[in-house]
């Protein structure tokens, strides 16, 4: 999948133009190539903005917030329509430009992305979650490690975000590849590096049990999941067996078990469906 240049503004929320301070609470990401818009705001309930505008009424971010959203969604209807670039590129830069008022967007920024979409998210976890102050999320790397195989494989587009769920029990899976509303592939990354080894243990048991929901009530197949699992190298030695012994068991029922390094494992699961 080819890279396509994009352009991307921060959306700020300025309450009190006498101070001149802001807040980011989303970001607007237009692709000339496809004349699209996508964008990403935080939420109504936003605790940074209570917290750092103490004095401000909620209700007049969440209207605020509300507002923008409209307006933008406005904007990406209208790109529906077969624009040329230049002219789709000017309806972009007057939606966003300086007009006063308790929003205002940054000056423009330039990315490149193979999936609008998903850079338009990676780019407010930056700006807005400030996902660069964070401890690693171990595991949202090796769901990124496994999007890019995907890609690397030519299949990543049959796979999305999906939520199954049983009776009670639900479970999310990063990747799965739907075909008439049944499942024939969910991939799942697994990080077993909690400090406590408590943790580690009570997350292998609420993952037998959501999957053996799953599994028994035919919501999908054993043999159509894959778990890539990865354990902390200085995890504590019984926790370590417990995991051990349930992972050697989701293998006895059927479920692909691999470790995050077997790539070859997981290309062969992923791609047997297309037959690539």
């Amino acid at each position: 999948m080819s890279r396509m240049a994009c352009k991307f503004k921060v959306i700020q929320f300025i309450p009190f133009s006498e101070t001149e301070e802001f807040a980011n609470v989303g970001i607007a990401l237009f692709c000339p190539e496809r004349r699209q818009l996508h964008f990403q705001l935080a939420s109504g309930r936003f605790q940074r903005i209570t917290h750092f505008f103490e004095q401000l009424d909620v209700r007049i971010y969440k209207a605020t917030i509300e507002f923008i959203r409209e307006e933008l969604e406005r904007v990406q209807a209208l790109l529906v329509n077969e624009y040329q670039q230049s002219l789709a590129l000017q309806i972009f830069d007057e939606a966003t430009r300086e007009k006063g008022g308790l929003i205002r967007f940054s000056g423009p920024k330039f990315v490149y992305a193979e999936t609008p979409h998903e850079k338009t998210s990676e780019l407010f976890q930056h700006y807005v979650e400030r996902s660069f102050t964070k401890t690693p999320d171990w595991e949202q790397q090796l769901v990124q490690r496994v999007r890019d195989i995907l890609h690397g494989l030519g299949v990543a587009q049959h796979y999305k975000k999906e939520k199954l769920t049983a009776g009670l029990h639900s479970q999310t899976f990063p990747f799965v590849y739907m075909k008439d509303g049944v499942p024939l592939r969910a991939i799942k990354p697994v990080v077993f590096h909690q400090q406590q080894p408590e943790r580690a243990v009570d997350r292998i048991d609420k993952l037998d049990k959501k999957l053996s929901e799953l599994t028994g009530q035919g919501i999908i197949k054993e043999d159509n999941l894959l778990l890539e699992v990865s354990l902390k190298d200085d995890l504590d030695s019984r926790a370590r067996e417990y995991i051990e012994k349930t992972l050697r068991e989701f293998r006895e029922k059927g479920l692909a078990v691999i470790n995050a390094d077997d790539e070859k494992s997981l290309s062969d699961f992923a791609c047997q469906p297309f037959s690539i």
